[in-house]
């Protein structure tokens, strides 16, 4: 007997694909989804993040977070609106 235990190999990758498609993971990255949730951002500039919550964002990627918390190496300072520039932004995590 095989290691796929008795099974034809064209059902059991059938079977695999159905399963994937039954349980298809949420479509790919949607910034839509994260409007009024906190968002951390990471600028590719010298180890600089923001926090905050992302109220708007427009085709280029640039954001308007609100009550964002700048984090650097000379430490946090608090924004209660600020903007970023898409191109400056190396990662999203919502």
């Amino acid at each position: 007997m095989s290691a796929l235990g008795g099974f034809n190999r064209k059902v059991l990758k059938f079977a695999i694909f159905t399963s994937f498609m039954e349980n298809e993971p949420p479509a790919a990255f949607d910034l839509n989804n994260a409007i009024g949730k906190r968002v951390l951002l990471k600028l590719k500039s010298h180890g600089v993040q923001f926090a905050g919550i992302l109220e708007r964002f427009d085709q280029h990627l640039n954001l308007y977070l609100r009550e964002a918390v700048e984090t650097s190496r000379s430490g946090q300072k608090n924004h209660p609106h600020v903007i970023l520039r898409g191109d400056t932004i190396s990662m999203i995590c919502i």
